[in-house]
């Protein structure tokens, strides 16, 4: 079974626009090629950290006349920690956009998991929306034998 975090939006309904569920694992489009990842999930900010990192590593290492199987291996380096941090920073864009976090769901499809956040999440506005109402009391002392009654 695979991990998804829930995200939601209190604003609008249920649906493709207000719940948005992701896969908590390693991606390997961002490991494989990060840049393009980033473009096509809006990952701005992410984007423009790696490009900086990248082309000052390059000019570093140019520099320091490193080995290119060094510099290979750094590159690596640097796209498997973007490949890691993907859930987290998608997490954060999720929550800049307004929505909030729910319990994570495991399933085997991504599907399933909608399913299972869609009910979680109607049970729990269902709880929220039942008020508890206190037992009527009028007409008694508070004394034990009332209640025994």
């Amino acid at each position: 079974m695979k991990t998804y975090s829930v995200f939601y939006h209190m604003d609008r309904p249920l649906d493709g626009a207000g719940l948005i569920v992701d896969r908590d694992s390693f991606h390997w489009l961002a490991f494989m090629l990060p840049a393009l990842y980033a473009l096509m999930n809006r990952l701005w900010l992410p984007l423009i950290l790696y490009v900086a990192v990248i082309f000052l590593t390059t000019i570093l290492l140019n520099m320091l006349s490193v080995p290119q199987t060094t510099a290979f291996s750094l590159s690596l380096g640097t796209n498997l920690i973007f490949a890691w941090a993907v859930p987290l920073l998608k997490a954060e864009q999720r929550r800049k956009a307004g929505y909030q976090e729910a319990a994570p769901v495991m399933a085997n499809t991504r599907d399933g998991a909608e399913r299972l956040a869609i009910q979680a999440l109607k049970d729990q506005l269902y709880k929220a929306s039942v008020t508890p109402v206190a037992p009527d009391l009028a007409g008694t002392s508070g004394k034990e034998n009332d209640y025994n009654n």
